[in-house]
């Protein structure tokens, strides 16, 4: 008798230890990288705080398949959308001398990253909400 497993997905134990270690280990890592490495503490805190942002966010929309389908394809479009617009900005840019990142570039790129994420975070709390309703089962093995 052999079992299918549904494969990408993890079971709601699984999202919330994976929370749990990943908020945890980013606030360890904060705390080290000031001690000893001596990292300005507003650069730390964005640092950390973006690896807190995935570690509670992307366990959660991990939960269901097409969730975590949606959530990839989401960040997907804003690593094509900043990889274009930096090219955009290097071919403005070529032969000027010292020219700072331009304001229009870091707008688009908060606002591309605010769109693509917030799908993330919808369908996280989506699902989290199922599972505290009970509708969200441990579904990962199927009957034969």
């Amino acid at each position: 008798m052999k079992l299918g497993i549904k494969r990408g997905t993890i079971t709601p134990k699984q999202a919330i230890i994976l929370s749990v270690l990943g908020l945890l280990g980013f606030g360890m890592l904060a705390i080290v990288a000031y001690l000893y490495f001596g990292i300005v503490t507003l650069e730390l805190l964005f640092i950390s705080a973006t690896g807190c942002f995935f570690s509670a966010f992307f366990p959660w929309a991990a939960v269901q398949l097409e969730t975590r389908n949606r959530s990839v394809r989401a960040h997907n479009l804003f690593v094509y959308s900043v990889v274009g617009i930096l090219i955009i900005i290097a071919i403005t840019q070529w032969g000027t001398d010292h020219v700072a990142f331009p304001m229009w570039a870091m707008i688009v790129l908060a606002i591309f990253a605010v769109a693509a994420y917030s799908v993330m975070v919808y369908y996280a709390v989506v699902n989290f909400i199922k599972w505290l309703n009970g509708q969200l089962k441990d579904d990962r093995f199927l009957q034969p």
